[in-house]
């Protein structure tokens, strides 16, 4: 009896390290002058392909959404985000650098791997065997890794310790900087969370989430929750759900 083996899928992560998917971005943001939908074919070839179903096409496209360069208004459509017009004309590199520490922790797998590695990155050889005890398979834990180092040497994250954005308070707050544990900048009331648990030490809680085969996710969520976050995780949640049905 013959048995099919199913193909293993890794993980979803960019393999397009952050400072070239900037650069494809303002392509995009520079070609269509500001934030609007775009049908999602015009995008491809304003990155330079001739169709969004292409392998390259979809790699790219991708990559800019997960670090969320790129955004979803609309089904078959995308659009360039309000904060990539905000890095090209900043005014200081300090307020680049609170934008690329955002976008940097954008992917789930590069924040889980920033969470892991606080200090400095590991060797490569510590690196891809984090990367395929994740369920990466080897050329695609390479791949992620390239893209991971890249993008951490361009964003200057250990240069601050724990990445975290220097002389809070000044007028780069206005960029919603959200590092490992974000700070709240709402001033709306605040709701409690759907699951209560002691604070850890950064002043956040921690909720399982159960998944099939016995496996679990974790929510982060900080002891200041509002309306407007739980909005923003939801967003971010179907943005993952809207990836894996293209």
């Amino acid at each position: 009896m013959n048995v099919k083996i199913g193909k293993k899928n890794s993980p979803r992560a960019p393999t397009k390290s952050l400072s070239d998917s900037i650069d494809r971005a303002l392509q995009v943001y520079e070609k269509e002058g500001g934030k609007h939908p775009i049908p999602v074919e015009t995008v491809a070839h304003h990155l330079g392909y001739k169709s969004s179903r292409s392998g390259a096409a979809v790699v790219t496209i991708s990559a800019l959404k997960s670090y969320g360069l790129l955004e979803r208004p609309l089904d078959g459509h995308l659009a360039v985000s309000d904060e990539l017009a905000s890095y090209k004309f900043a005014p200081t590199e300090e307020l680049r650098k609170k934008m690329l520490l955002k976008w940097l922790q954008s992917p789930p797998i590069f924040l889980e791997l920033l969470n892991k590695f606080k200090a400095r990155l590991p060797s490569d050889g510590t690196l891809k065997h984090t990367l395929i005890e994740m369920g990466f398979t080897p050329p695609k834990a390479d791949a992620c890794m390239a893209a991971f180092r890249k993008s951490v040497d361009f964003s200057g994250y250990y240069e601050t310790p724990l990445g975290a954005p220097e002389n809070e308070g000044s007028e780069a707050d206005s960029f919603e900087q959200e590092a490992i544990a974000p700070k709240v900048v709402s001033r709306e009331q605040p709701i409690s969370p759907a699951v209560s648990s002691p604070p850890t030490p950064n002043d956040s809680e921690r909720i399982p989430v159960r998944l099939t085969g016995g496996r679990r996710a974790w929510l982060e969520i900080p002891e200041l929750f509002y309306s407007a976050d739980k909005e923003r995780l939801k967003a971010q949640i179907d943005l993952l759900l809207a990836d894996d049905e293209e």
